[in-house]
């Protein structure tokens, strides 16, 4: 197992932590990065911009990781996607599984996923607030820039669309072609 110390000025959060690379990726990718990995990290290729904090607490098993610069990314669960894209400045937080072929998160997106996300794609508008509780099984999940969102039971449409700014709460379950929404709630 390689270990790598990183001393980098701009990169205070990364001072005199060890990194742990059981695959000996190419060290060189990460110069300038503030990553802790906790876990193992199972990919092909990891490329990780300089200035992006990265806290992986499970297994990634993507066959490639693309963080654009100064995204904050808490993996808590596993991250099995074919390839995970996220703008610069996102923050984002998975409390579950992500096993979504891709996920394009837009810049400024604040996403707590605390379920799984079963989707074939999940396209999230600049500045969008959302907040899964449960299980999203969509193909497809378009939400307007600024709309905030609380599925909490059905909503059996077969589409549902969310213009800008729209606030909009579901105590129902999301039963769409679009998405199945369950709640424990």
């Amino acid at each position: 197992m390689k270990s790598l110390q990183i001393q980098d000025v701009s990169c205070s959060q990364s001072q005199g932590r060890e990194l742990l690379f059981p695959l000996e990726p190419d060290v060189t990718n990460v110069q300038c990065s503030c990553i802790n990995y906790r876990h193992q990290l199972k990919s092909g290729e990891a490329h990780v911009a300089p200035g992006a904090s990265i806290n992986y607490r499970h297994q990634l098993k993507s066959g490639e990781a693309h963080v654009a610069p100064g995204a904050s990314i808490n993996y808590r669960h596993q991250l099995k996607s074919g390839e995970a894209h996220v703008a610069p400045g996102a923050s984002i937080n998975y409390r579950h599984q992500l096993k979504s072929g891709e996920a394009h998160v837009a810049p400024g997106a604040s996403i707590n996923y605390r379920h799984q996300l079963e989707s074939g794609e999940a396209h999230v508008a600049p500045g969008a607030s959302i907040n899964y509780r449960h299980q999203l099984k969509s193909g497809e999940a378009h939400v307007a820039p600024g709309a905030s969102i609380n599925y909490r039971h059905q909503l059996e449409s077969g589409e549902a669309h969310v213009a800008p700014g729209a606030s909009i709460n579901y105590r129902h379950q999301l039963q769409a072609s679009l998405g199945t929404f369950t709640s424990s709630q």
